[in-house]
């Protein structure tokens, strides 16, 4: 589940379109094999989800008990 700063029941804004991309991008990929560093690596410091709002990211995996927050303080990112 992808959740951003936006109820799940509404369309992203057109000025924020992070949580549909990145939904998409799992659904494709699949989570067989997904780990926690990959999460954060191909998907969420990835553009657009992780754009100029990003302002800290949470992954959390209640099967495991894994957390993590990171905190993009001061970090420009840029479109690839």
């Amino acid at each position: 589940m992808v959740q951003t700063n936006y109820d799940r029941d509404q369309p992203d804004p057109i000025h924020d379109p992070r949580r549909v991309p990145v939904e998409k991008k799992i659904t494709e990929r699949g989570n067989k094999g997904l780990n926690e560093q990959q999460l954060i690596n191909e998907f969420m410091s990835q553009w657009p989800t992780f754009n100029i709002a990003s302002i800290m990211t949470a992954i959390m995996v209640p099967s495991t008990g894994y957390h993590n927050t990171t905190v993009w303080y001061g970090h420009n990112p840029t479109p690839k």
